[in-house]
């Protein structure tokens, strides 16, 4: 079984999806130092915000998986903050 390289967006603020997305280029910054040629994990923070942008819109989350893949980044884990 392969083991995954990860980070967490735990660790940045932020409650929205536009919030989500500077993360999420953060993120790819850290990914092209530590995994440049492969995907990295990446642990999605949703807040009770990003979570009803999501619900609102389906194809937002469409739109959140195609940004991940354009940032060579998959979510293996989500952390959900509802209130």
């Amino acid at each position: 079984m392969p083991h995954h390289v990860g980070y967490c967006t735990n660790v940045h603020p932020g409650e929205g999806l536009a919030a989500l997305d500077g993360v999420l280029a953060e993120v790819a910054a850290v990914k092209a130092r530590v995994r440049p040629h492969g995907p990295l994990g990446t642990g999605l923070r949703l807040g009770q915000q990003a979570v009803a942008e999501l619900q609102a819109d389906p194809g937002r989350l469409e739109a959140l998986a195609d940004r991940l893949g354009e940032l060579g980044l998959y979510a293996f884990t989500v952390n959900g903050f509802p209130y």
